[in-house]
């Protein structure tokens, strides 16, 4: 049987949401759990999520930023809040294939690429510092309040979702 980690939000999923989505992380030697992680402190799995705070624009899934989202799927970010969280499993494929390619990653790195950052970076690299915009958006992050967001920052809130799975999983076997 396919499984996920049972991450918050995922039992709003549908069966043929999971299984697509474990399909596309094993398709490239993903970490399905990392990106379910991902998700859930992004969307909480959410399709139609959107940040409403004025001027942003991000949405769905990943909260993929409007010039993000004309970049790489070709559609704007409203377009993809219309699709069923079905629909933006191939975005996520996309999204992570451009950014990440094929093969093994830490559970970090699909977090640092949603930041416009490269994977593998060391944990004390500095992603944000207080006073910026990104920093404001984001200042709860900042674990130890130190007024910077690292990526052990980021880190420690995959290795929080999935640790408040605890160890609990949900079904992604394949619809028959």
């Amino acid at each position: 049987m396919q499984t996920i980690a049972q991450v918050y939000g995922i039992t709003r999923t549908s069966p043929a949401f999971r299984a697509a989505l474990f399909d596309a992380a094993a398709r490239h030697g993903w970490n399905v759990d990392a990106i379910a992680a991902v998700i859930s402190r992004e969307s909480s799995f959410e399709a139609n999520a959107h940040n409403p705070a004025p001027g942003q624009t991000a949405s769905g899934l990943l909260q993929w930023i409007d010039s993000t989202a004309r970049a790489v799927f070709g559609i704007g970010a409203a377009d993809i809040r219309a699709l069923s969280a079905e629909d933006q499993v191939p975005l996520v494929e996309k999204w992570f294939v451009s950014q990440l390619g094929d093969g093994a990653h830490r559970p970090v790195d699909y977090y640092l690429v949603g930041w416009g950052a490269r994977p593998g970076l060391p944990d004390d690299h500095e992603l944000a510092r207080e006073g910026s915009k990104i920093y404001e958006l984001n200042s709860a992050l900042d674990f130890d309040s130190d007024g910077v967001i690292r990526v052990v920052d980021l880190r420690r809130l995959v290795e929080r979702t999935l640790g408040a799975a605890g160890g609990a999983r949900i079904d992604a076997s394949p619809l028959c």
